[in-house]
């Protein structure tokens, strides 16, 4: 089967966005913030210089999620990507993945997308923000919840890393990305 497009993932989240909480069950409240904590002290390859960039770096973006986010908060997938959809045998996209759903800001899952877009290199945001229905790249706190999500991602890859494994080689290349504050966007390969 063909792969999912990031059009097809922007209109599968603008239906999840849309709905209202369920009645029972809800997931618990996404906490970025205190899971790039835990992953920094749980990770087995980060030296001192590196944990220090890494907290410096959550010191100044935690604002951002404490700010009210535009398109408001409600069930969100938390790690949509166009690997974290599949088709149906008739064709139709589905999300999957469901593991690290919660609520919290729809922008999360927005930023998500932005992020997973830039530094993989091989799907256009335009045309995902063209299926949702609506273009945060000019809101505030954009640019900001985007930084945030990717510090995320390096965390977490961070903890999950063996020492001297490829993955922990992939993490070092993101953190160099982030010391060197490049203007230009460091591509990452996926984890």
């Amino acid at each position: 089967m063909r792969p999912i497009t990031t059009a097809e993932l922007g209109l599968l989240l603008r239906s999840l966005h849309a709905l209202p909480l369920p009645p029972a069950g809800v997931p618990t409240a996404l906490d970025p913030v205190a899971g790039v904590r835990r992953s920094v002290d749980a990770s087995a390859i980060l030296g001192d210089d590196d944990r220090e960039l890494l907290v410096r770096r959550l010191e100044d973006l935690a604002p951002v999620w404490e700010t009210a986010m535009p398109f408001g908060s409600g069930l969100i997938q938390s790690d949509p990507q166009v690997r974290n959809a599949l088709r149906r045998d008739d064709g139709t996209p589905v999300l999957a993945d469901w593991d690290s759903a919660s609520t919290g800001p729809r922008m999360w899952d927005i930023a998500t997308v932005a992020v997973h877009c830039r530094r993989f290199g091989s799907h256009d945001f335009g045309d995902f923000v063209t299926a949702y229905g609506r273009d945060p790249r000019d809101g505030d706190h954009f640019e900001d919840l985007c930084l945030l999500r990717e510090l995320q991602m390096i965390a977490t890859n961070a903890r999950k890393s063996a020492p001297g494994s490829p993955a922990a080689t992939e993490v070092h290349h993101r953190i160099a990305g982030l010391r060197e504050d490049l203007q230009e966007l460091t591509a990452w390969s996926i984890l």
